[in-house]
């Protein structure tokens, strides 16, 4: 008689406390990411480019064209929040090393402004609205000195993978 009362207690610790260390990494009914989540991507550190020659784009002209080949890897870890699927709030990007990489805001899973870091803390760029069409982007020196402003169209900052953001100086 003792167990009729004491399993469904058992069962409901259990619920309780697996619900409480299971609140990372989560998805709805619906199979849409919810919540806090921590994902992890690789980052290609070095490698090799290889000049290769494609098929023929024409009768007459062969087409060359180059592969890059990633032969080292550093893995990159993002912490953030999901509404609904979309990214949203300030989401966190640490190198291999867990030191802060990156900062990206997002709004219904679009970037609204990104802060990427030298390693010493100080930011290497910034990045925020302008208008309806374009980023305001700045660029700093080590010693945290404003080198350049410069203006990209949203729609690029918003095509490009959080990993690659750093590219925008380029």
């Amino acid at each position: 008689m003792k167990l009729i009362y004491f399993a469904p207690l058992l069962i409901l610790c259990w619920l309780t406390c697996n619900s409480q260390t299971n609140n990372i990494n989560n998805l709805d009914s619906s199979g849409l990411k919810q919540g806090n989540w921590i994902e992890y991507d690789s980052l290609a550190i070095s490698g090799i480019i290889y000049s290769i020659q494609l098929q023929p784009d024409s009768i007459n002209h062969m087409k060359n064209d180059q592969i890059n080949v990633a032969s080292e890897y550093e893995l990159i870890k993002h912490v953030g929040l999901y509404i609904n699927g979309n990214k949203d709030g300030v989401w966190e990007i640490f190198k291999s090393n867990n030191t802060l990489w990156m900062k990206v805001n997002y709004r219904n899973g679009i970037r609204t402004r990104f802060e990427i870091f030298f390693p010493n803390g100080k930011h290497l760029y910034t990045a925020k609205d302008f208008d309806k069409e374009n980023f305001l982007i700045k660029e700093y020196s080590k010693e945290g000195k404003l080198i350049k402003e410069k203006y990209f169209k949203k729609e690029l900052i918003n095509s490009i993978e959080d990993t690659k953001l750093f590219i925008v100086g380029y």
